[in-house]
């Protein structure tokens, strides 16, 4: 009897001093989970000390493995199970005291995941007796806007953080400003911009660019024209970054001339336009199909010693390309990869339909497909590759389009029947009957639906 008491009195310290380690290093509790979940229940199954190895070789991606931090653990924790009172417990149990630094790292964690998660981690953390700062209502506030959770961001921007006497600042405002012109709603955007003083807030640049952004998303040009005058008779000096959102939203709703008019008045108050600045304007011009006034533009550009990016390249390809000076398109395109400018995928899309339509230039299109699967760089078109397609069988290059269609898997595109029906259709025009047959196999052995009309063989 007085055996099995010390055997319990030696457990109870066992486990006391355990908890104190898991509480010293909440971690532990989480790599203890794994190891209970993973051993084994029979005593027979365990290994004896004496014959396990000293020296044990580290497994495949081991080196060098960094453990979890612990906001990383109470994230994993938090998304594998739900929001529950049990949850809360063990998260309790991991960190008695939470502290700014950890509760500012989980907001940001779990807000790139779950932005509702984190609010709740936001609410409940006060629970235990944590007083959120400005920081950690911004870090939840930024969470909530990029997740268009605009109700609750606006309730703890203007109701809860005046409640618990938290400090707010401009800066909050301008991310709910934003927010509401990403969401399409730009009379919220105003009522809380024209808000912004009777809640001690001073309106300077950074609300005036929030809001700027906010409204010419939808097209409000006369407003945007009307805040402007508005904000130079309060004294607020307008930055560079003022003028390229008001040329970005003229160029957008295609007001070409009040964007050169603000183009022009940068240069009047002193300030130098930067290589967004030309290329919002160039833009502008390309999507007028004004390809002489864009050529001005880069001419600008380069008087300004300022070099073109592979931004400035995209919009000249897809703008020669677009008015059917293809051959110019290839040839920025090359000049572009001399001067050792990376091609993005938006290159490709402003090159490939100039390439994909013409039979006359599928060893072309083809060469710069290769390219594309090499870079693995997959076209925001999907249509790119059915139009390369009909164009190959158009020429007679049946091995090509066969290619193309093939190598599609690399670009993770799904195949749909409509790429099957071009290419057995056009097989079949072909004779190629072996192949029609075989690409007929490969569409019934992915269970595709193969209609009555859609091929005719």
């Amino acid at each position: 009897m007085v055996s099995l008491y010390s055997s319990f009195i030696a457990s109870k310290l066992f486990s006391r001093a355990a908890n104190s380690a898991i509480l010293r290093n909440p971690a532990l509790l989480y790599l203890h989970v794994l190891s209970s979940s993973s051993a084994s229940s029979d005593p027979s199954s365990a290994v004896d000390p004496s014959q396990a190895p000293t020296n044990r070789r580290p497994m495949r991606g081991e080196h060098g493995k960094q453990p979890p931090t612990l906001d990383e653990t109470i994230c994993r924790i938090m998304f594998q199970r739900p929001w529950t009172t049990r949850l809360q417990n063990t998260i309790r149990f991991m960190v008695p005291v939470f502290d700014q630094p950890l509760v500012l790292a989980i907001i940001r964690r779990a807000g790139e995941r779950d932005p509702e998660r984190a609010l709740h981690f936001f609410r409940w953390v006060e629970k235990t007796g944590f007083r959120h700062d400005p920081h950690t209502y911004t870090e939840i506030i930024s969470s909530l806007t990029r997740a268009s959770m605009l109700n609750h961001a606006r309730c703890l921007l203007l109701d809860d953080m005046p409640k618990r006497l938290v400090p707010r600042d401009e800066h909050m405002f301008a991310v709910l400003i934003d927010a509401y012109g990403r969401a399409g709603i730009p009379q919220e955007a105003v009522k809380i911009f024209r808000r912004l003083p009777e809640l001690g807030i001073d309106r300077t640049v950074l609300s005036y660019d929030a809001l700027f952004k906010a409204i010419l998303r939808r097209g409000r040009v006369l407003m945007s024209k009307r805040v402007f005058n508005s904000m130079i008779r309060d004294g607020v000096p307008p930055s560079l970054s003022t003028y390229n959102i008001l040329i970005w939203g003229f160029c957008l709703s295609l007001k070409m001339q009040t964007a050169r008019r603000f183009f022009l008045d940068i240069k009047e108050r002193g300030l130098s336009p930067d290589v967004i600045t030309y290329n919002t304007l160039l833009n502008g011009w390309v999507r007028m199909k004004n390809m002489d006034e864009a050529q001005k533009v880069v001419d600008e550009m380069l008087a300004a010693d300022i070099s073109p990016n592979s931004i400035t390249y995209n919009l000249l390809i897809k703008g020669h390309v677009s008015c059917g000076n293809v051959d110019y398109g290839i040839q920025l395109f090359d000049e572009m990869r001399s001067k050792e400018l990376s091609a993005t995928p938006r290159t490709y899309a402003a090159l490939m339909p100039g390439l994909c339509d013409d039979v006359e230039r599928t060893t072309a299109a083809l060469s710069v497909f290769k390219e594309m699967a090499e870079q693995k760089v997959t076209p925001k078109d999907k249509s790119t590759f059915l139009r390369l397609i009909t164009t190959l069988c158009k020429a007679g290059d049946f091995d090509g389009a066969l290619n193309v269609h093939r190598s599609m898997d690399c670009f993770r595109i799904p195949l749909d029947s409509l790429h099957y029906s071009k290419l057995i259709e056009s097989l079949c025009t072909g004779g190629k009957l072996e192949h029609a047959v075989e690409m007929l196999d490969e569409l019934l052995a992915k269970r595709g639906l193969v209609g009555s009309q859609q091929f005719a063989l």
